[in-house]
C-alpha cells in the first residue's frame, strides 16, 4: 500500500480555473482533480487540504469546493473521514492507464471494423454535422430554417403553463394513446382537411417525433429488407438515409418539370415496394407534380399493390395560386401514407410530425413505432393542441407566409440585380428556398470553396444527386435572412461566380 502523502505543494498546479468560461467552477474543479487522480499526480491514498484552505487558495467559497468534493466522493474518486480529513480514494487499482485522459486515436473508417450498415451511412453523418446550423454564427443561404426571431416563445410559454395545470395527473404517466394526443390529432385532421384537401379522420393520424422517424415507420410497416424503394432524383437525402439503413434497395427516379418520372421508375423497377415522393413542392427543385403525372403514379402503386409515401414538408408556404390538394386527396386505392411536420412552420426543436394512414393500417404502423421508443412528449403535443385551437397557428402561417414571400422577392431582385443573366433561377411559387443553375463555364466547386468563407454549408445541388451526371447548381435558403443578409449574401455569391469564371 502506498504511503499516504500531502498534497499541499501539488495543488496550485494541479487546478487551473478559468473565470471567463461558462462552466461553473465547481465543475472546473471537479474536472481538474478527476483528471489528476487518473493520471496519478495524485496517487492512491494522497490526503487533500481542507476545503477552507482550497477555497482560499482558489478565491472561491468553501461551497465550491463541498460541492466539487461531493461529487468526487459519489463517484469514488474520494473518501473522507471524520477528523482525519479527504483522501483519494484506498480502493483505486494500482495501474490507472487505461483511463488516461489523453487524445482520442486517430484511425480512418476502415480500420474500425465499422458494420456495412456503418459504413454504407458515413456519407449521411457528415452532412448531417455539416448541417448543424446555430444562430449564433452567421451561416448564409440556410436551407428550410424558419425565421425563429419572430416566433411567439412567450405565448407558446404561457400556453406551456396552461396545459400543465389544465392536464390530469393521469396524462403524465406510462399510458398514453398510442397515436397521439387525441385533441392534436383532431386539430390535424380539421387543418389538412381544409387545407390540403386530405380525406382522413382523428384516428387514422399518428404522431411521430419528427420526419426522419415518419420514414423510418413507414418503411418498417411496408417494405421489407432487399425490396427497391423509388426515390426522387434529386431528391432528400434523409429519406435516402433510411431507406440505406434499413437495407433498402434505392431506385433513384428522375424528376422533370412535372415532377417524377413514372415510365422511367417502371422501366428500372417495376415492382418497387415504395415510391417517396414531394409532389406539392418538389425537393430540392421546387416544381409541383401535375395532375396527370399524379394519376399515373396511383396507377402505378395500385397495379403493383405497392406504396407511395407523400412528403408534404412546406406547402404551406405558397406565394400564388390556390393552396395545392394532396396526392392523398386522389387516392381511392388506400396507397398513400401521407406525412406532414412542424419543424418549418413554427420550430424544428419541436421534433413533431405526423402520418396519415389508410385505416387498415394502422394497427401495423402502431406496432412497428411503439418498440423505438421515440414518442413524442405529451406535453409539447397538448401546447401544439391548444396552439392550433386558440387560432395563434392559422395566424402564425399568415404572417410567416407573407415575411418568406418578401424574402424571396427580396432574393429574386438581388439575383437580377448581381448576376442578370449569368444564372437560371429554378420554380420559386414557394417554400423556403429556390435553386439557381450555374454557367456551364463555372465549377460548382470553385463557387462553394469561395462561400465556406461565409459558412455557405451544403449549398452544392449535386449533394441531393446519387447519379453523378448532373448539371451544377446551388441551393439558396432565404427564410431565415433579412433582406440586409439577403443583399449581402447574394453579393459574396456574385463575387464567387465571377472569381469562378475567371479561374
Amino acid at each position: 500500500m502506498k504511503t499516504p502523502r500531502n498534497s499541499e505543494q501539488l495543488m496550485p498546479s494541479l487546478v487551473q480555473l478559468d473565470r471567463s468560461q461558462d462552466t461553473p467552477l465547481y465543475q472546473q474543479i471537479y474536472s481538474e482533480l478527476r483528471r489528476a487522480i487518473l493520471n496519478q499526480q495524485l496517487e492512491s491514498g494522497t490526503k487533500l487540504p481542507s476545503t477552507r484552505e482550497l477555497a482560499s487558495l482558489y478565491d472561491v467559497s468553501r461551497n465550491t469546493i463541498k460541492s466539487a468534493f461531493s461529487q468526487l466522493i459519489t463517484e469514488g474518486y474520494l473518501e473522507s473521514f471524520v477528523g482525519a480529513g479527504t483522501f483519494v480514494s484506498h480502493q483505486l487499482p494500482d495501474d490507472l492507464s487505461f483511463a488516461f485522459v489523453k487524445p482520442s486515436p486517430q484511425f480512418s473508417e476502415t480500420e474500425r471494423h465499422l458494420s456495412q450498415r456503418g459504413q454504407s451511412l458515413i456519407w449521411l453523418g457528415k452532412l448531417a454535422r455539416a448541417q448543424n446550423i446555430y444562430r449564433d454564427t452567421n451561416h448564409i443561404f440556410v436551407i428550410g430554417v424558419p425565421e425563429l426571431e419572430v416566433f411567439p416563445f412567450e405565448l407558446w410559454t404561457k400556453l406551456s403553463t396552461k396545459m400543465q395545470r389544465k392536464l390530469s395527473a393521469n396524462h403524465f404517466g406510462y399510458h398514453q394513446d398510442p397515436l397521439g394526443y387525441r385533441p392534436l390529432r383532431e386539430a390535424i385532421a380539421r387543418y389538412v382537411r381544409t387545407s390540403r384537401a386530405v380525406r382522413c379522420e382523428a384516428d387514422q393520424i399518428l404522431i411521430v417525433s419528427g420526419s426522419q422517424q415518419g420514414f423510418f415507420t413507414a418503411a418498417q410497416a411496408l417494405v421489407n429488407p432487399n425490396d427497391s424503394v423509388w426515390v426522387e432524383e434529386p431528391g432528400y437525402s434523409g429519406s435516402k438515409g433510411v431507406m440505406m439503413y434499413l437495407g433498402h434497395k434505392i431506385v433513384p427516379v428522375p424528376v422533370d418539370d412535372e415532377g417524377i418520372q413514372v415510365e422511367q421508375g417502371i422501366q428500372l423497377q417495376a415492382d418497387a415496394r415504395m415510391a417517396i415522393v414531394t409532389p406539392s413542392h418538389q425537393y430540392p427543385l421546387g416544381m409541383t407534380m401535375s395532375l396527370p403525372r399524379r394519376l399515373q403514379l396511383l396507377k402505378w402503386a395500385s397495379q403493383h399493390e405497392s406504396w407511395i409515401l407523400e412528403d408534404d414538408y412546406d406547402s404551406e408556404f405558397r406565394y400564388s395560386g390556390p393552396p395545392l390538394a394532396s396526392l392523398q386527396g386522389l387516392d381511392h386505392q388506400g396507397r398513400v401514407i401521407y406525412m406532414g411536420t412542424f419543424s418549418k412552420v413554427l420550430f424544428p426543436a419541436l421534433r413533431l410530425s405526423y402520418l396519415i394512414l389508410p385505416p387498415d393500417l394502422v394497427d401495423a404502423f402502431v406496432g412497428v413505432y411503439l418498440p423505438t421508443g421515440n414518442n413524442v412528449p405529451l406535453l409539447s403535443q397538448a401546447v401544439l393542441a391548444e396552439f392550433i385551437q386558440e387560432g395563434h397557428f392559422s395566424r402564425h402561417i399568415r404572417r410567416m407566409r407573407k415575411l418568406y414571400h418578401q424574402r424571396r422577392n427580396h432574393l429574386l431582385d438581388a439575383l437580377k440585380k448581381h448576376l442578370g443573366e449569368m444564372i437560371e433561377i429554378g420554380p420559386n411559387d414557394g417554400g423556403m428556398h429556390l435553386n439557381i443553375w450555374l454557367p456551364e463555364n463555372v465549377r460548382v466547386q470553385d463557387v462553394t470553396k469561395h462561400l465556406e468563407k461565409y459558412n455557405a454549408q451544403n449549398v452544392a445541388l449535386s449533394l441531393n444527386y446519387l447519379d453523378q451526371h448532373h448539371r451544377d447548381g446551388l441551393l439558396l435558403g432565404f427564410s431565415s435572412a433579412t433582406e440586409s443578409q439577403i443583399e449581402t449574401n447574394v453579393k459574396e455569391l456574385a463575387q464567387a461566380i465571377e472569381t469562378a469564371t475567371s479561374a
